[in-house]
């Protein structure tokens, strides 16, 4: 099945609404929790004044990776890493955007292994493994046409660039999601 050109149930073309994680309908509404912080009280003040709380991203060096006995694996995560907060922007592959399957075809190039840009591709191009068998730098990838993916980095956390409006950032893997994990390298 060649999802690549042709949409799936509509044998049209395929729009980058058509991919896993862009159209509205299929995607998860997520919570947004809104915190405020007390500041001192102005002099004569009654009632707490309160601001908006700045969350600020992680360091790399303060992000849990689990060791990996690959190197190449730790290059490319290394390198996925450095993509924190870009933005997502369907068909793109770096260095100022990515979708999902560009981010892991750029990192996985910082450690000199090649792969198409379409997770299709990718979940066809690498020795499949099974979800209990996952190591830091697999690729795993969700929905029933392959649609969306993500790169796995340890304790069961992936890197990722989910979907239009949002940036690669580092999730929990829901190990019974995935649909197929490989190994590149």
């Amino acid at each position: 099945m060649n999802l690549n050109y042709r949409s799936r149930d509509r044998g049209e073309p395929r729009r980058p609404e058509d991919e896993i994680g862009c159209s509205p309908a299929r995607r998860r509404p997520e919570r947004v929790v809104q915190t405020t912080v007390p500041t001192a009280r102005p002099t004569g003040a009654t009632a707490p004044v309160r601001r908006p709380a700045t969350a600020q991203a992680p360091s790399v060096n303060d992000l849990p990776v689990a060791p990996t006995p690959n190197p190449g694996a730790a290059t490319a995560i290394a390198a996925a890493m450095r993509q924190l907060g870009k933005p997502y922007v369907f068909g793109t592959n770096g260095p100022d955007t990515f979708d999902c399957s560009g981010l892991t075809q750029w990192a996985w190039a910082k450690a000199g292994v090649a792969m198409d840009h379409y997770t299709g591709s990718q979940a066809n191009q690498f020795p499949r493994i099974s979800v209990d068998q996952l190591q830091p730098g697999d690729l795993v990838f969700f929905n029933v046409d392959l649609g969306h993916m993500g790169m796995y980095i340890g304790n069961d956390q992936i890197i990722q660039a989910p979907r239009t409006g949002d940036v690669v950032k580092i999730t929990t893997l829901n190990r019974g999601n995935v649909v197929v994990a490989v190994r590149p390298g």
